[in-house]
């Protein structure tokens, strides 16, 4: 399935729902989050057993449309933030974080919420983004060890030491317009986090439409499964050509709308 066919396969309700939250992120507050970041993305096809495996209680998986029915999409963004802030401060932090996302769930019994992405772990190698993210977003980041070079990305647990994720990629093809990735499909979705006792809801805009995107040739070992339902085991994947599973690099900016998580889905009562 090409980059388009993908774009193409989102149902229109869900093409709504993204274009409802796009318009929600776009209005502007001093304490929006803002920065840069640099990574390279794998976008994995697995089980739905194993995704449906890495949701808490109370989630489960909704349609997307861009992968035959039995599977689903996986994402994993290795990537390196460069001066996150609040916009109006004039300076922000630098870190490496990895991002494991379940794009296309919904409420469990609750009607037809949604559909959200869910983050059942994020590694960032900075203790203060790390706290920020859990008290502000409900966010599940935890601090590890990670190391990121220009062909090269490697995540382990702080306790041992042990390698939790390692990576090789090397850029083969020119630039593409972003819609040819295959992405903004899966990127134009509200975050759902489980926060005590609810559920907080939060919008990022990655900015695809002026990010830079180049596919990439990623060879990602998984060496053990630090969220239940993870694969672990080896994957190369050639690019935007591998059926189903695509590799690329981004760099964009991008904003996450303040002020802070809501309590309730953007697009069911709006955002203030």
């Amino acid at each position: 399935m090409t980059g388009p066919e993908m774009a193409r396969a989102v149902s229109a309700s869900e093409r709504d729902v993204a274009r409802s939250v796009r318009t929600s992120a776009g209005k502007s507050s001093p304490l929006d989050f803002v920065g840069c970041m640099t990574a390279v993305i794998a976008i994995l096809p697995v089980s739905c057993e194993a995704a449906q495996a890495m949701l808490p209680v109370g989630l489960q998986l909704a349609a997307h449309g861009v992968l035959p029915p039995e599977a689903h999409p996986l994402v994993l963004i290795m990537g390196k933030q460069s001066n996150v802030r609040p916009r109006a401060a004039p300076f922000g932090a630098s870190y490496l974080e990895f991002i494991l996302a379940v794009p296309f769930v919904g409420h469990r019994g609750r009607g037809p919420q949604g559909p959200f992405c869910y983050c059942p772990r994020l590694f960032l190698d900075r203790r203060l983004p790390t706290i920020a993210g859990r008290l502000l977003y409900g966010y599940a980041k935890q601090l590890a060890t990670i190391r990121m070079q220009e062909s090269s990305y490697r995540i382990a647990g702080l306790a041992q030491g042990e390698p939790l994720l390692t990576a090789r990629f090397r850029t083969t093809d020119a630039a593409v317009e972003p819609a040819q990735s295959g992405a903004a499909a899966l990127f134009d979705l509200p975050v759902i986090s489980e926060a005590g006792r609810g559920w907080w809801y939060s919008v990022a805009d990655f900015g695809l439409e002026r990010a830079v995107v180049r596919p990439v040739e990623l060879d990602l070992v998984i060496h053990r499964p630090f969220v239940s339902g993870v694969p672990v085991g080896q994957f190369r994947i050639a690019g935007l050509d591998a059926d189903g599973a695509r590799a690329l690099r981004i760099r964009t900016s991008w904003k996450l709308a303040g002020p802070w998580a809501r309590r309730s889905p953007p697009y069911a009562r709006g955002w203030t």
